[in-house]
């Protein structure tokens, strides 16, 4: 299943930067030190990278402290947002695109099960990787995870050329390469058990995301809630209002500045302090509503837990009987005997024991959670509580002071105030009873995606082990792939010595692999190459093949040699090296793209490919007559 990236955004309190890309190819291209490379980090990171090093990157981290990532999987949208600086271990997840951010609440994932959520929504399966622990003879699991793929997927300007491709010198990840293609290529071996597991897994999953609608949906019919359509109209009325309210408000006082100077320095204090304790309000209302929605669905999630504790109690109590039965029967009419068959029970009476502990152990969690939720909802309300109270003297004080003072229209602002504040609250409300239909949209996805997952698991199932005939066709597809791109890119092959190794698909190049070359021209064209075979096979219908169908390629001309630039002046002067091989390669890309999205990163590219251009970087006070505005953290680009 591809995942298409549709835009990179980075935002701060007071800066916001989108750059959108195209479905095939696009280029970014520019300076050193421009900020090209980092948009590819940037993505990285927020589809898992452990860190951005904010140290090196001084202007991202003076104007930014938080980046989102839209992407499109399935013909669905999602926007994620990582922090920057702070709790960067959580990842929120809206079910919207970069538009709609407002109307959607957030599902927050640990940076694990944000891992395992990419995972499903790409419809690949969780595989353990069996290993001998340190100093012992038992064994330990490992999971292959989406960062282990996505190394076939980005190749940084560290190891692009280098003999470090996909992680060569880090013993922990390149001893998952192997494993990790054997996944994605969708050669692993299913196993029977295995598979039911997950089938009951995620049907346990679908069954919670059906409960969470049903009292969503029973919540919109009792607290009678207006119809999305209904909800969406009165919120672009109620925004309409609000906003020629504060204009009339702006003009209000405007008028009022120039007739009495500095005389109001006072109300303008207590209307500034009235604007804040109403922004905090609204703030609290937002957390309340979304603690409300917290304790309804873990609520729901403890009724699911005692379900099973009952059925699995009811399970233990019909073996008893079957137990009972297992004995030798006479016919009444014959008085021979006939052995009593009984049906195998699904589960024995430790695996049920088992059940109901992890059951209990997950409701006692599960209550301490909603009791803490109380607890959350208790001390909100008293806040609010609070600062209901705090405006109420604000507002006196105000009523009081405007009694003493002979300024014209500030009778008329209060009225405007208290107006705003109304619509303020109205839109709150419109935007929660929103975001109720949306969770709602929400949760029906996941369960599309889980229905996927599990026709998916039932084939394998009906299909259990794999044909040898398909493994060899996969494997000798991928070879002829591997073969004629390096054809294509125009090195000279030597028949019998370029092949993908049977034992763990490394690429080799004259009877070396790509780790033992050192000449970085010849490096590049392989990983190209192999990589490239990657993309071509995983849109082969043919095959069902689990790579996500992207590419993030940093600076290929590194070991190639730079190529003329659409924005270098006539008479600039630069060096060219392996130029055939250099336009071969992107040749190579540009044919991928036709099917594939890709991304690459490159100081100079070839003026012929300025239709994949998306943007140039340069840096600031460059000498170099470039036409272009500065690099990534560009003020003039500035969407606030």
């Amino acid at each position: 299943m591809n995942l298409k990236i549709n835009k990179l955004r980075i935002e701060g309190d007071k800066y916001r930067r989108t750059l959108t890309f195209n479905e095939g190819l696009n280029i970014i291209a520019g300076d050193i030190y421009s900020g090209k490379s980092l948009i590819l980090r940037l993505i990285d990171y927020v589809l898992g990278k452990t860190n951005i090093n904010l140290e090196a990157q001084k202007e991202l981290a003076e104007n930014c402290d938080k980046v989102y990532l839209e992407i499109e999987i399935n013909k669905h949208i999602y926007s994620i947002k990582r922090n920057l600086k702070f709790k960067k271990n959580k990842f929120f997840i809206f079910f919207t695109d970069f538009n709609n951010l407002e109307n959607f609440t957030p599902k927050v994932f640990e940076k694990d099960d944000y891992l395992k959520f990419l995972l499903n929504l790409l419809d690949i399966p969780e595989y353990k990787l069996l290993r001998n622990k340190a100093h012992s003879k038992s064994k330990t699991s490992e999971i292959i995870s989406i960062r282990d793929i996505f190394r076939f997927c980005y190749i940084d300007q560290h190891n692009f050329g280098t003999n470090n491709f996909l992680e060569k010198l880090d013993i922990n990840k390149a001893r998952k390469n192997k494993p990790t293609l054997d996944l994605i290529l969708n050669l692993i071996i299913d196993d029977k058990d295995g598979i039911r597991e997950e089938v009951i897994k995620k049907t346990g999953e679908k069954l919670e995301n059906e409960k969470m609608i049903t009292s969503l949906k029973a919540y919109i019919i009792e607290s009678d809630i207006d119809s999305i359509e209904n909800l969406n109209i009165k919120k672009e009325n109620a925004q309409k209002e609000l906003n020629e309210l504060i204009e009339n408000k702006k003009n209000i006082k405007k008028v009022i500045n120039q007739k009495k100077g500095d005389t109001n320095i006072i109300f303008k204090k207590l209307n500034s302090d009235l604007n804040s304790i109403e922004k905090e309000i609204l703030d609290l209302k937002m957390n309340l509503n979304d603690i409300t929605l917290e304790i309804l669905s873990k609520s729901n999630l403890k009724t699911k837990f005692l379900e099973e504790i009952n059925e699995a109690e009811m399970t233990k109590e019909a073996n008893f009987y079957l137990a009972e039965s297992e004995q030798e029967v006479r016919c009444p009419l014959c008085n021979s005997a006939h052995a009593n068959k009984t049906v195998e029970s699904l589960y024995d009476n430790d695996s049920l024991d088992s059940i109901i502990k992890d059951s209990k152990d997950k409701i006692r969690a599960l209550t301490n959670i909603i009791n803490g939720n109380h607890y959350r909802k208790s001390e909100t309300e008293k806040k609010l509580t609070y600062f209901d109270s705090k405006k109420t003297l604000i507002m006196n004080a105000i009523q009081s002071y405007t009694e003493d003072l002979d300024i014209p229209m500030l009778s008329e602002i209060e009225a405007v105030d208290t107006l705003i504040y109304k619509y303020r609250q109205s839109l709150v409300e419109i935007k929660e009873n929103i975001k109720m239909y949306n969770k709602i949209k929400e949760k029906e996805i996941i369960i599309e995606q889980l229905d996927s997952s599990l026709i998916e698991l039932q084939k394998k199932l009906d299909s259990l082990f794999k044909d040898e005939n398909i493994i060899k066709d996969i494997l000798e597809t991928f070879n002829t792939y591997y073969i004629e791109f390096l054809n294509k890119i125009d090195i000279p092959i030597e028949k019998g010595g370029t092949y993908l190794s049977e034992n763990d698909y490394i690429p080799y190049y004259d009877n070396a692999s790509v780790y033992q070359h050192d000449s970085g021209g010849i490096l590049a064209s392989i990983q190209i190459a192999f990589l490239g075979a990657l993309l071509k096979i995983s849109n082969s219908s043919k095959f069902k093949i689990q790579h996500p169908n992207f590419l993030l390629l940093d600076t290929i001309g590194k070991y190639l040699g730079k190529n003329k630039d659409i924005y270098l002046n006539d008479d600039t002067k630069i060096d060219i090296m392996d130029e055939n091989i250099y336009n071969n390669i992107y040749d190579v890309l540009i044919e991928l793209s036709n099917q594939s999205q890709i991304i690459v990163v490159e100081n100079t590219p070839r003026s012929c490919d300025s239709k994949f251009i998306k943007y140039i970087f340069t840096k600031q006070n460059n000498e170099t007559g470039m036409n272009s505005s500065i690099g990534l953290i560009d003020l003039n680009k500035n969407e606030f």
